[in-house]
C-alpha cells in the first residue's frame, strides 16, 4: 500500500484553515513571485508548521518586534521532502528539496532560520 499524499498534507492544510484565518497570516504559502523583493531573512516554516500555525504568529511576533527584514515561508510549496524520503520515495524528496531551496534564493537571503 502506498502513502497517502495527499490526506496527509489535506489534514495539514485544513488544521492550518480552521486555526487561521487569510487575514492573521504575515507568511506566504506561494512560491515567490519571479522576481521578488530580497528578504535578509528567510524564515523557513516547512510544511508541517501549518498544524500549529499559533507558533507561526508568535514567533513572526517576535521578528516584527525586532524589527528583521525577514519573509516567512511555509506550506506544500516549502516541502523539504522528508515525507516523501521516510516513505520511499527518496528521488521525489530529494527533488523537492532542491526546489525549496530554489525558492528560498530567489529571495536572495543572508540567513535562513528554521
Amino acid at each position: 500500500m502506498t502513502f497517502d499524499y495527499g490526506q496527509h498534507f489535506g489534514e495539514m492544510k485544513l488544521l492550518h484553515d480552521l486555526m487561521t484565518t487569510p487575514d492573521e497570516r504575515r507568511w506566504r504559502l506561494t512560491a515567490p513571485e519571479r522576481e521578488p523583493e530580497p528578504h535578509a531573512i528567510v524564515l523557513y516554516l516547512g510544511c508541517n508548521v501549518l498544524r500549529t500555525s499559533h507558533m507561526i504568529r508568535t514567533v513572526t511576533a517576535l521578528f516584527d518586534h525586532l524589527g528583521l527584514d525577514y519573509v516567512a515561508v511555509g506550506g506544500v510549496t516549502y516541502c523539504c521532502g522528508i515525507v516523501h524520503h521516510r516513505n520511499g520515495d527518496t528521488a521525489a524528496g530529494e527533488s523537492m528539496s532542491h526546489h525549496t531551496i530554489e525558492l528560498f534564493k530567489k529571495y536572495r537571503p543572508d540567513d535562513v532560520v528554521m
